[in-house]
């Protein structure tokens, strides 16, 4: 019974650590993300007042984003920004190379290639 409770722990244990590692990687990625949204927007060639314009958006929100890109910002407003600066905003799978995850997910992943 307490080689039992040994594994369950060990188990949670290293599920947590797992958890902490994936929220610091997705932190870089999500500042890096933004980093790059910031760019793209500043270097649009139009003013913060036209793309609140073509976005819908208000301008302190697009101010906001370009001065001090937030990581928790709305994504709706991510989309809207890059839209009137004249970027479309896609999802792409992973290469599974990278992918951490995918042997935890229901499907069967496809084989790795070379």
């Amino acid at each position: 019974m307490g080689n039992n409770y040994s594994r369950k722990k060990a188990r949670l244990s290293h599920a947590v650590q797992v958890r902490k590692e994936s929220k610091k990687k997705y932190a870089l990625e999500i500042k890096s993300f933004m980093a790059n949204v910031k760019h793209l927007v500043s270097g649009c060639g139009l003013t913060q007042t036209q793309i609140s314009l073509f976005s819908g958006l208000a301008k302190s929100a697009v101010t906001r984003l370009v001065k001090e890109p937030n990581p928790t910002a709305r994504i709706n407003s991510i989309i809207q920004i890059l839209g009137a600066a004249g970027y479309e905003l896609k999802i792409v799978p992973k290469d599974p190379r990278k992918d951490e995850f995918r042997e935890h997910r229901r499907f069967k992943p496809p084989p790795l290639e070379g």
